[in-house]
């Protein structure tokens, strides 16, 4: 049975496509009317997902709420740069519906999702041995459907959605496939965008893990509950942040190959804070 969400996100993703690729083929008018549905589907898409967010009751999701919000916020403001005819307005068609078209699959079969994160226990479980760390997956049945790699000090790393990169490839394929340059610039771009996905969760997640086995900062600080610290410092201060800078730092390097794809992001960040106004 399909749910409000399920319908939702179909809407939005068939609706944007139909615009991107009308778009493409000149038809403005019939585009953005097509374009105008998709990000409304999007908005409520989004507001569904806040409202289920603040009703489980967890803290944790509270702030998952507040993104769903701001991002819903942000699909008005598409809608609004639409209707006044943005220079650019196709190509935040484009992204927004690669971007779909990559996470469509995922949230629709959550099996996928399940199979790509124990993909990626194993492989990590691997390469943690390589590194002479003994790691053990524990089922997705006791870890409430995921994947946690446990250490024989007790420490454990669990294998959620973030680890998988999905989000950030998705995003990043819809920008660089909105980009105006040739298909052979743009199969480059994508290329790129999923080996630094990979390596900088890779990266992420070695550390992390090798944190926790070791237990690398909760003794340094003489805290009693030693692995909850090394989590908080390893994942939460130094992972978080050490994806954020790497991410700007493909971004930047990615735009010295694409520049159309940066002078995009400037233009509407440009229009967001008011400094440029769309015709």
């Amino acid at each position: 049975m399909f749910t409000i969400f399920d319908l939702s996100l179909l809407g939005s993703t068939v609706l944007l496509v139909f615009g991107s690729v009308l778009f493409a083929f000149g038809d403005e008018c019939r585009g953005r009317y097509l374009s105008l549905g998709g990000f409304s589907f999007v908005i409520v898409t989004l507001v569904w997902l806040a409202i289920r967010y603040v009703t489980a009751g967890r803290t944790d999701q509270y702030f998952w709420a507040l993104i769903a919000t701001a991002a819903s916020i942000l699909c008005l403001y598409a809608i609004l740069l639409h209707s006044r005819n943005w220079e650019r307005a196709p190509q935040l068609t484009t992204t927004a519906a690669v971007t779909l078209l990559v996470l469509v699959p995922f949230e629709l079969v959550p099996a996928l999702e399940l199979a790509l994160q124990e993909a990626l226990a194993n492989q990590f479980t691997h390469l943690f041995g390589w590194l002479g760390i003994q790691a053990v997956i524990e089922p997705s049945a006791s870890t409430g459907g995921m994947y946690r790699l446990g250490f024989a000090n007790g420490g454990n790393i669990t294998i959620t959605r973030g680890c998988t990169g999905i989000d950030a490839f998705a995003l990043f394929s819809g920008l660089v496939l909105a980009t105006r340059t040739s298909w052979r610039n743009r199969a480059i771009g994508l290329a790129f965008v999923l080996v630094a996905v990979a390596l900088i969760n890779s990266v992420r997640i070695v550390f992390v893990g090798a944190a926790m086995a070791r237990d690398w900062f909760g003794p340094l600080i003489g805290a009693s509950n030693t692995l909850d610290v090394t989590y908080l410092i390893a994942e939460v201060a130094i992972g978080q942040t050490f994806v954020i800078l790497a991410a700007v730092v493909g971004f930047l390097y990615l735009s010295r190959w694409l520049p159309d794809m940066r002078a995009f992001v400037l233009d509407l960040f440009d229009t967001v804070v008011n400094r440029e106004q769309p015709s």
